[in-house]
């Protein structure tokens, strides 16, 4: 008798060992977000929670389409506990979007075995629906714009700086390129100068030290730039020196060549209002105000690509008219403005100097 007790208690015990188990639930996996416009950016938020009663640990999130980013504050639920998992879904090309989300945690199969396959998964998310309207021939998409951008850094000192130096480049010292790094974002293709080129391949060593790999040196430096370009993408209040010599090598040895950079120049243009550029804008951007844009017309090559933006699109497509009445062939518009770019990139290549 006593031992039949023991064997029913123990499986009792084993009963309820082989119940308890993490149980992953979304009260509504299935998302349409409607219609939005192609280059836009769709943001949702789904509700994970475990309703199991042991501990669950998610495995792994993965998504069907490149597009998709998603991002989890934890991987541990309690019993009960829930978590917010945030998809990104970028409408990047053609007239629909129909997104796949996986989400598979330790949660044991209907065999009552976890499984760790990549292949496995608890629950099959969706976001999907129409994009429309498409872009404007004269539109850039933010995603095009983050994949072209690059980051001039004249590491002169600050009076060379304000004498002359490329439009768009930004002024850190070469004695404080290594402390300034924070400020810059990792994976831009980073561009260094000053005037011929010695000072700035020391820097690029600096920045590649750093974890920044696509560093590199202007050959011959912005000496040599006058000297085949002229005055071609240049603001100065006074005539640059004689350049002094080119470093064609480099210990870094990591060039840029003149002719690449002025083959992949473009000039990118905050339209606002003072305030608003001082309160943040993007890296490398000039401030010209667009009723005072007309004074740059002389300035640029008419053949240059320029990029305009302010806020939300709303008056730099009456600035890439004006550029193109006065025969600039390459102006393009931000689409969304400075506002979609944050709503999609946060706070990346902006700047409040």
């Amino acid at each position: 008798m006593r031992k039949g007790m023991v064997l029913v208690g123990l499986l009792l015990i084993w009963g309820c060992m082989a119940w308890a188990t993490p149980i992953l639930t979304v009260d509504e996996p299935d998302f349409d977000f409607g219609t939005v416009g192609l280059g836009y950016m769709v943001k949702h938020t789904f509700i994970l929670q475990n309703t199991g009663d042991e501990t669950m640990e998610i495995v792994y999130v993965r998504a069907s389409c490149g597009c998709t980013t998603t991002e989890l504050p934890t991987k541990t639920l309690a019993p009960g506990e829930s978590v917010p998992l945030e998809v990104l879904v970028l409408a990047d090309h053609g007239t629909t979007k129909g997104v796949s989300i996986y989400v598979h945690t330790n949660a044991p199969n209907i065999y009552g075995v976890a499984n760790d396959d990549r292949a496995d998964y608890d629950v099959k998310l969706y976001v999907r629906g129409a994009i429309s309207p498409q872009m404007q021939d004269y539109e850039i998409a933010p995603f095009q714009l983050a994949y072209d951008l690059q980051i001039l850094i004249d590491v002169r000192d600050s009076d060379a700086y304000a004498t002359n130096h490329l439009i768009g480049a930004i002024n850190i010292p070469a004695d404080d390129i290594a402390s300034q790094t924070a400020a810059l974002p990792k994976g831009a293709l980073i561009i260094v100068y000053d005037q011929a080129g010695e000072a700035a391949d020391d820097a690029v060593l600096a920045l590649v030290n750093a974890g920044f790999m696509s560093a590199y040196y202007l050959q011959g430096g912005i000496g040599r730039w006058a000297e085949i370009q002229g005055d071609r993408y240049m603001r100065y209040a006074a005539p640059l020196p004689t350049s002094n010599g080119v470093v064609s090598g480099g210990s870094s040895g990591r060039p840029w060549s003149q002719g690449q950079l002025n083959s992949d120049y473009y000039v990118l243009v905050d339209l606002r209002d003072a305030a608003s550029f001082a309160a943040g804008h993007l890296l490398g951007a000039i401030h010209v105000p667009s009723a005072q844009l007309f004074q740059w017309f002389d300035r640029l090559p008419r053949e240059a690509r320029i990029i305009l933006y302010d806020d939300d699109e709303s008056t730099s497509v009456a600035s890439y008219q004006a550029l193109r009445n006065a025969g600039f062939t390459r102006p393009s518009v931000l689409l969304g403005g400075l506002n979609e770019w944050i709503y999609q990139y946060g706070n990346a290549f902006v700047s409040q100097k």
